[in-house]
């Protein structure tokens, strides 16, 4: 199983970023590799969901399910990647003292892909997501 970090701090409190975070159908708006959430509620996210999406993993497209596995309200989110790719998405939340800054960790573990290769593969592409993120929720 390979598993990497990226981490960085978004001038935005943490309910501001752990609401968006937390619905997957914003996740193709900063993680690069989903391409788009083709089917899933129309609820306000909470554990046990599924949403079907379409990942480009790798240069080849895959179907798969994401699965909110645990949710700690501005602290912590966790999705479970299932179908022809498994894993698991987790992005941790530490607010700043005043709670006007966030600390945002997002761990990406695959079960399939050695660490060695899924850093090279992707290690770039998620630090420009952790920024694409930065950027969606600070503006």
């Amino acid at each position: 199983m390979g598993r990497i970090s990226r981490d960085l701090v978004i001038d935005t409190p943490a309910e501001t970023v752990y609401r968006y975070v937390s619905d997957p159908r914003n996740a193709p708006r900063y993680i690069s590799s989903i391409r788009r959430i083709v089917s899933g509620p129309d609820l306000a996210p909470a554990e046990g969901q599924a949403w079907v999406a379409e990942a480009d993993f790798m240069g080849r497209m895959h179907a798969l399910n994401l699965r909110i596995t645990r949710l700690t309200p501005n602290a912590e989110v966790h999705f479970a990647m299932e179908g022809s790719l498994n894993g698991e998405l987790m992005l941790l939340l530490t607010p700043s003292p005043r709670n006007t800054r966030t600390a945002v960790a997002l761990y990406l573990e695959v079960e399939s892909v050695p660490t060695l290769l899924l850093n090279a593969m992707l290690g770039g592409l998620l630090s420009d997501d952790m920024q694409r993120l930065k950027q969606v929720l600070e503006s």
